[in-house]
């Protein structure tokens, strides 16, 4: 026969196991994103990029060594 503690202990043991499931098939679950890569020819003034913002309107502005895009 079990002890009173096996099975608190066994109990414990299966909700982890459930939790991590459950945990990792959520993560499994990916969103899916889109990339565009973009050079001198899309208009890039260098293919340094200092930095990104994003204004109102939802267009990215990247900053190189050359100026803004």
């Amino acid at each position: 026969m079990y002890s009173v503690r096996s099975r608190r202990s066994r109990r414990h043991a299966v909700r982890m196991c459930a939790a991590l499931l459950l945990t990792f098939n959520a993560a499994g679950v990916a969103q899916r994103y889109s990339f565009r890569h973009y050079g001198s020819a899309e208009g890039l003034q260098n293919l340094v990029i200092l930095s990104l913002a994003q204004d109102g309107a939802g267009f990215i502005w990247a900053g190189s060594e050359g100026g803004f895009s």
